[in-house]
């Protein structure tokens, strides 16, 4: 096989996980609304058709849902609305899932070397993969999950080399994440680090993170102003004082939570193994280089954390609070951990030394085929739980 035909059918083989992934999509998703579906896109929509005035529109927008304002996604909601003429619940879980598209078109765009699209192959096997079917088929829950990292990476990458163009979409980008959920206001401090390491390393002008510092400020406080949230800070500093080994294993369980099985000490040791390799390779290139999908990597961390923070304080009370660490709405999260991680790994590996590339693309295939075959039958389940509700005239909501 010569190299074309060779570049031919890894090209191929990189598009075989999509196709699988948008078949799944194509049999299994319905015109249903499930759970934040209700008042975060039907509520909304006709909250926006109500309105009789520019003010009223931007207070519909604005508005927060539980802890949360998803103004970002609320904008693409309006704009299917009114492209379609109706609210299409199928149709927008397609365009969520457009989001890992365009994070695989990201991750890809900062591989190198001469493996390059056996590494592209290995993102492709790891993220288009049934395991995350929570956000798959939730479309609020999967406009959340998904473009909060998509907007994230984008923001990173478009700080590495500052410029008053990318820099302001690098703002636009951090603001949409803000917006998308409510973790993703860990891109400003992702993105001051950042721009201060290229302050440093590359002695980069202090204008950017200045300028970085103030968008920051403003856009966070916007987010708080008007709302009238009950604060549950105090209870979350309470947990965590009183059980801080808790927030810690809950946090690396949704680290973890891609390999977790169904199994939580698994997701804890997984996540564990993956804090300790981003650190350990952070500190590695700190000062040789480091690179948008360490910071991205960080910020997929953080975003663990966070969520541990909000949600340990629901599942303490639980019969198996951990297990509510590795439920598929959160294992998105945790790919995005593993992927930027993968190819820090691979990248630059020569030809005559790709045995790691290999190895990765054996192990990468085997995760794929067995999260079809562990979660397709899941997926079957919470579709038949969700028709069966529907066909009686009930919606489930939180």
């Amino acid at each position: 096989m010569n190299e074309i035909q060779r570049r031919r059918v890894l090209w191929a083989a990189i598009a075989l996980p999509l196709i699988a992934y948008v078949f799944v999509l194509q049999h299994w998703a319905h015109n249903i609304p499930y759970n934040d579906d209700i008042p975060d896109i039907l509520l909304f929509i006709l909250t926006l058709g109500d309105a009789s005035s520019f003010s009223e529109s931007l207070q519909a927008v604005l508005a927060p849902h539980n802890d949360h304002r998803t103004s970002a996604s609320r904008l693409i909601y309006a704009l299917v609305y009114t492209l379609e003429g109706d609210i299409d619940f199928r149709s927008l879980t397609f365009v969520a899932n457009t989001a890992i598209v365009g994070l695989f078109a990201l991750l890809a765009y900062q591989v190198r070397g001469a493996n390059r699209l056996l590494v592209l192959l290995i993102l492709s096997l790891l993220l288009f993969q049934p395991r995350a079917f929570g956000p798959m088929f939730c479309v609020m829950c999967g406009f959340a999950f998904f473009y909060v990292n998509l907007y994230g990476l984008a923001s990173l990458s478009l700080l590495k080399k500052p410029a008053p163009l990318p820099f302001l979409l690098a703002v636009v980008c951090a603001v949409l994440a803000t917006y998308s959920l409510a973790s993703g206001q860990l891109i400003w401090p992702a993105g001051l680090a950042w721009l201060l390491y290229l302050k440093w390393h590359h002695q980069q002008p202090w204008s950017y993170p200045l300028a970085w510092l103030a968008a920051a400020i403003i856009c966070l406080y916007l987010y708080q102003y008007g709302w009238d949230k009950p604060n549950n800070t105090a209870d979350v500093i309470e947990l965590l004082m009183a059980s801080p080994l808790f927030i810690l294993r809950f946090g690396l369980a949704i680290a973890g939570s891609a390999f977790a099985w169904g199994m939580a000490p698994l997701a804890e040791a997984a996540g564990l193994i993956l804090v300790a390799y981003l650190g350990w390779t952070t500190c590695k290139t700190f000062r040789s280089g480091l690179s948008p999908l360490h910071l991205f990597a960080w910020y997929a961390l953080g975003q663990c954390f966070v969520i541990a923070m909000g949600r340990a304080p629901y599942a303490a009370v639980m019969d198996d609070p951990m297990f509510f660490a590795i439920v598929p709405r959160y294992s998105f999260i945790s790919l995005c951990l593993v992927a930027p991680m993968l190819v820090l790994a691979l990248n630059n590996t020569q030809p005559d030394k790709d045995q790691k590339v290999r190895l990765a693309l054996v192990a990468t295939l085997l995760f794929s085929l067995s999260s079809y075959w562990h979660y397709l039958p899941q997926i079957h389940a919470h579709w038949e739980h969700r028709l069966k509700f529907y066909n009686t005239g009930q919606y489930r909501l939180l």
